[in-house]
């Protein structure tokens, strides 16, 4: 959503006042505490011009916006209530809107006026205070040139476009926005210094007036402002402008992220290079992360290699039938679940087939969907399947065979991510493979560089010997491993276990593919490299196996599912596909004995005590700060699952029978006793399914089923099988 500030009571000076720390007069400004930085020195300045209009200026660069948007403004907040921000029109007069150009110093050097037929007329102020028609003979700058002088001089991001009533949409979303009167045809380069160190965003209206409007100031603007870029709004319709795009549905996250700043195309000093690094940290700081992540799933792989960074190369890379594309798109599907825009090259799967195997993770039959007879079950998945990819922006390309084809897409697209599956299919030009390859990992990782966006490669791994499967893979195992390995950033290598036997010469040899594998970290230029993570392959869908011997799963602890809620779920299954060769077991303690265990009068007492269940003692609270640094998640889910109350002692539903109801995962105090005495009590009660007697055991065999009651139950995995 858009936001849009309320109209203020008052002065635009006195709300920004008002809302400001540590205020005092300076002259003709004031000075007050910045609040988009910690600020200990006051180091703000806010200026009234002469038409009531208010300036900020942070001495230590924070953007305007940001300060507005701290204090709960907007550019409109900081314009008398006018209208459209300009002289009122006069009464019944067919003018629609008047916008005002100023000087620096906020002095109307002109007036643009617009009527109900579309015209565009200008005027210009006379000594007695009325308006002549006409600008013949006066100074043209820029709209908002106060405002532009001042995110130029900060260094901040500056919006380009090609109407008045545009700045105001974009001013109305938060960002500061310039357009140069007498519409698509009049840019002038005398305009270009005014914009000396802006980040500067072309967005050129939805036509080829609009495309040469851009193209003309961009090309004056390079090498006077610190970057120059035109980006085409996705959606945008023919004729539409940025006004046309927010009505449909474009949201300020969106043109943020298609105007995240991007390094300058030439070489930079090394005050160039600092000050990026430092608007990289900050943003960074803020939470503006612009790396890719990982999926929660895959937290371990995550943790080792970090978010994949824009400008950086990426290659996963496995033999033949490894599960290379079912690792491709489980992560464009997390991706594009994120929002984020996703270019997939496919040169082996039709957009087709690629659907249908997005359906078959969402639980279709891969089978009933090639002959389009589908179950009730198939339709659950279908209908799960395209209300989930409503929200993506994925692209998949089927066409480009180069990168030159790849990067056009990609640049029209806006991509923020692009995947290649995979890079073997490409176009090789009657090149040697090595040749090839070389070549085409150097244009990946300069179009990655170029559109400083991550390029993941999906690439092949060289064909073992008959009957030699088993062996996982190397960095030698790479096709044009040479070439690959000094160009990427991260390589991961996909290897699946197999079934042996030995042949008649005494060696063992593959016969069977199994279900897990691991994952491999071959490379990592920023961490830890020669990692391996186990994983399970189940039909469409890849999972990263949590537990490690290092670091093993945390569920091996007594307790009962979800008793953090009112009202915990009467039973739970589990279903066994995979199992380790040996240990793995788990164990079940009736509660109901555990109860009947104790002496009368302890039972009695027990029974008039009451605990309280919180799933944030359970290591949760730390894995949403893990998933989300900024604390929303956590902030979210408290909110949505408080901490709930339960009887320490609970009848049975069913059997009638009393159920010891605590369990050390879940279960925080007891209710209404000091600390102390309530921990102490706890630790004896949860010792009680430790004892032998109250126990059953179950070994897993593939395809065994469990079914318990959660009510009156506590279980345990037992983690023994590294």
């Amino acid at each position: 959503m858009t936001a849009v500030s309320e109209p203020l009571a008052g002065r635009p000076i006195e709300n920004v006042l008002g809302r400001l720390q540590r205020v005092r007069r300076s002259g003709d400004s004031w000075q007050a505490q910045c609040p988009g930085h910690d600020d200990s020195t006051p180091s703000l300045s806010v200026k009234e011009l002469e038409d009531g209009v208010v300036l900020l200026c942070c001495h230590a660069g924070c953007p305007p916006e940001r300060v507005l948007h701290t204090i709960g403004l907007t550019f409109t907040d900081l314009y008398p209530d006018r209208h459209e921000h300009g002289t009122a029109p006069t009464a019944g007069s067919d003018v629609v809107a008047t916008y005002d150009y100023a000087d620096e110093s906020g002095k109307v050097l002109f007036q643009v006026r617009r009527t109900k037929e579309k015209k565009f007329l200008q005027y210009h102020p006379d000594d007695n205070g009325g308006w002549v028609k006409g600008v013949q003979g006066v100074r043209r700058v820029p709209y908002r040139l106060p405002w532009l002088l001042g995110v130029a001089k900060a260094g901040g991001l500056l919006f380009l476009v090609e109407g008045e009533k545009d700045v105001h949409t974009l001013e109305g979303m938060g960002f500061v926005a310039t357009t140069t009167p007498g519409g698509a045809n009049a840019w002038r380069d005398e305009y270009a210094p005014h914009f000396q160190g802006a980040r500067v965003v072309v967005l050129p209206d939805n036509d080829d007036a609009g495309q040469g409007y851009a193209e003309k100031a961009a090309a004056a603007l390079r090498g006077v402002a610190a970057e120059v870029c035109v980006v085409a709004l996705p959606g945008l319709k023919a004729k539409g402008d940025v006004t046309d795009w927010v009505r449909a549905g474009g949201t300020r996250e969106v043109l943020e992220k298609l105007t995240q700043p991007r390094r300058p195309r030439r070489p930079v000093t090394s005050e160039e290079a600092t000050a990026l690094f430092l608007a990289d940290l900050d943003r960074r700081a803020r939470g503006e992360v612009r790396g890719l992540p990982w999926p929660p799933s895959w937290s371990r792989l995550g943790e080792a290699i970090g978010p994949l960074e824009p400008g950086t190369l990426t290659v996963i890379a496995a033999r033949p039938s490894m599960g290379k594309t079912i690792f491709a798109q489980q992560y464009q599907a997390f991706l594009s679940d994120r929002g984020f825009r996703v270019l997939y090259v496919s040169r082996e799967l039709t957009p087709e087939r690629l659907v249908r195997r997005h359906l078959v993770r969402e639980g279709a039959s891969i089978q009933r969907l090639k002959i389009g007879k589908l179950t009730e079950e198939d339709l659950q998945a279908k209908e799960r399947y395209l209300e989930r990819q409503r929200s993506w922006s994925v692209l998949y390309d089927h066409v480009s065979r180069t990168t030159a084809e790849i990067g056009k897409v990609a640049s029209e697209h806006q991509a923020e991510c692009i995947m290649v599956d995979y890079l073997q299919r490409l176009a090789y030009n009657e090149e040697k493979e090595y040749a090839a390859l070389t070549r085409l990992a150097n244009e990946f990782q300069d179009l990655a560089l170029d559109m400083d966006i991550p390029v993941i490669l999906v690439s092949q791994l060289s064909r073992p010997l008959k009957g030699q499967d088993h062996k996982p893979p190397t960095m030698s195992d790479v096709r044009g491993s040479g070439a690959i390995e000094e160009r990427a950033a991260t390589i991961v290598l996909l290897h699946r276990d197999w079934k042996t036997t030995k042949n008649d010469q005494g060696r063992e040899v593959a016969t069977l593919r199994l279900e897990t594998g691991s994952f491999i970290v071959a490379k990592n230029a920023d961490g830890e490299a020669d990692l391996w993570q186990p994983m399970v392959v189940q039909g469409e869908r890849m999972r990263i196996v949590e537990s490690t011997a290092e670091r093993p799963k945390a569920s091996n602890q007594w307790h009962a599912d979800i008793t953090w809620r009112q009202q915990p779920p009467l039973g739970t299954s589990l279903y066994a596909q995979v199992i380790p060769a040996s240990g793995g077991d788990t164990l079940w303690a009736s509660l109901t004995a555990a109860y009947a265990s104790l002496p009368p009068a302890f039972q009695a007492y027990l029974e008039t005590l009451t605990a309280v269940h919180t799933w944030e003692i359970s290591g949760w609270t730390e894995y949403l700060l893990r998933k989300d640094a900024s604390g929303e998640e956590l902030k979210a889910a408290r909110a949505k699952y408080p901490p709930v109350e339960h009887p320490v002692v609970r009848v049975h539903p069913v059997t009638g029978k009393r159920i010891l109801y605590v369990n050390p995962t879940f279960t925080s105090h007891i209710k209404g006793l000091h600390r102390t005495h309530s921990d102490a009590l706890l630790t004896q009660l949860f010792a009680l399914p430790q004892v032998a007697e109250f126990q059953a055991r179950l070994r897993w065999a593939p395809g065994t089923l469990a079914v318990w009651d959660n009510r009156s139950t506590q279980h345990y995995a037992v983690g023994d099988f590294f």
